[in-house]
């Protein structure tokens, strides 16, 4: 930037961040004094779906005098103007497109799927599948329109899935699937833990205590941690009386058990 070095530090954000404002400026002081040249923050909001942030954070002392002041770039794409964005140039800035002020159309998609269909370099053939992401934000609330988003990638598909960042992508989120799947299959485990010890509650009562069994029911049904109902289970077994077994039992609302 006229001769000068600078550092861009750019971000997309989708959403609202309470505390995003902070965070930029903790990366731009990071950055600054990592690469010692001054930064340049932008963040850029995709869809108009939350708050935006306000473009600046002032740290004061209590008399107000200023100690920190921060100021970075906000761009909301749904402002922008299509043809301005065009006009850059930059093959790099096409998936966006159908993010701005007037690219929530099938031609603005169209027009991007012909200028980078023809391109061998790895970097550009890339940037099918992020326009394929990007669009489908754009359409999100548009049945008609994401479906024929759909059927049009679809006629493609070969193409993107050659691409480094379909590979990328496609394994981030299988690895994801198997890591949710370990955790649905061990949360299920040990619900049927839970229940085939309630199970033994209900039937060590209904051996030794069989009036208190609708008690037992109910209260195992409200125990969610398999040593509290271990415990449990020892102490109603071990109890001498109806009355002590009871109590324990009880306990189970009134926390008054170490369990």
């Amino acid at each position: 930037m006229r001769g000068k070095r600078v550092l861009l530090h750019v971000e997309f954000q989708k959403r609202g961040e309470s505390k995003l404002a902070e965070r930029m400026w903790k990366y731009n002081v990071r950055a600054t004094l990592q690469y010692d040249c001054p930064v340049w923050s932008c963040i850029i909001y995709l869809v108009e779906d939350s708050p935006i942030a306000q473009a600046e954070l002032v740290q004061s002392r209590p008399d107000g005098r200023s100690i920190h002041h921060f100021e970075f770039e906000v761009i909301c794409l749904w402002k922008l103007p299509t043809q301005e964005l065009k006009e850059k140039g930059l093959i790099g800035l096409l998936p966006l497109l159908p993010l701005t002020r007037e690219g929530r159309r099938r031609e603005v998609v169209e027009e991007i799927i012909t200028v980078l269909m023809p391109l061998e370099e790895e970097p550009q053939r890339n940037l099918l599948p992020i326009t394929y992401a990007l669009a489908s934000l754009a359409f999100e609330h548009d049945e008609e329109n994401l479906n024929w988003l759909y059927r049009r990638f679809a006629m493609i598909d070969d193409i993107i899935r050659e691409t480094p960042a379909y590979k990328v992508l496609t394994k981030e989120a299988h690895e994801e699937g198997l890591q949710e799947g370990m955790e649905r299959g061990i949360e299920q485990e040990r619900q049927r833990g839970l229940e085939l010890q309630r199970d033994l509650l209900l039937n060590v009562v209904k051996a030794h205590f069989p009036k208190l069994a609708r008690l037992a029911r109910k209260q195992g049904s409200v125990i969610y941690e398999a040593k509290v109902l271990n415990d449990l289970i020892v102490k109603v077994s071990s109890a001498p009386t109806v009355e002590e077994a009871r109590r324990h039992l009880l306990a189970v609302d009134e926390g008054k058990e170490d369990m």
